[in-house]
């Protein structure tokens, strides 16, 4: 990853705004490796791991078109530190370098899920951001079992 750059959000709207473009660019990353994986597993794993992004940003994209209004709308005086720029992993070349890239990638929805609703006072929207956080881990262990399941190929 680049730098960091201050970021403040001032509602939830915002703060699911970001998850969204941040996941999209995620996969077209994703689908950029796939297209120059130099082995066959790795390629394969890519696959799957395009497959579970994409259901993983849906999963968010629906929670945004479904959420009230009184939810993302609501104001959070939020101020955290973002990637200013995704950079895809260093290497390509194994599938441990590409499965540790999009875990720390995705680990960053994560914390700032997580950090937000630590910061909310609404009991309901706290519950619905801290799920998004829980979905990210869930996420993750997929993501681990995909990993596992080729390494056993």
């Amino acid at each position: 990853m680049r730098p960091n750059e201050r970021v403040a959000m001032t509602r939830i709207g915002e703060v699911l705004d970001h998850a969204v473009r941040y996941l999209q660019h995620v996969n077209e990353i994703i689908h950029s490796q796939l297209e120059s994986a130099p082995t066959e597993r790795v390629r394969m794993l890519l696959g799957a791991f395009e497959l579970e992004q994409r259901a993983l940003t849906g999963a968010i994209e629906r929670y945004q078109e479904d959420a009230e209004e009184r939810v993302l709308g609501r104001f959070v005086n939020f101020s955290v530190e973002l990637p200013a720029a995704i950079a895809g992993p260093d290497s390509n070349d194994s599938t441990l370098a590409v499965t540790e890239w999009l875990v720390g990638v995705n680990k960053h929805l994560h914390d700032l899920f997580s950090e937000v609703a630590g910061s909310v006072n609404v009991e309901d929207v706290r519950t619905a951001l801290t799920g998004l956080a829980d979905q990210i881990e869930t996420h993750e262990r997929k993501l681990s079992k995909e990993y596992q399941r080729f390494e056993d190929l």
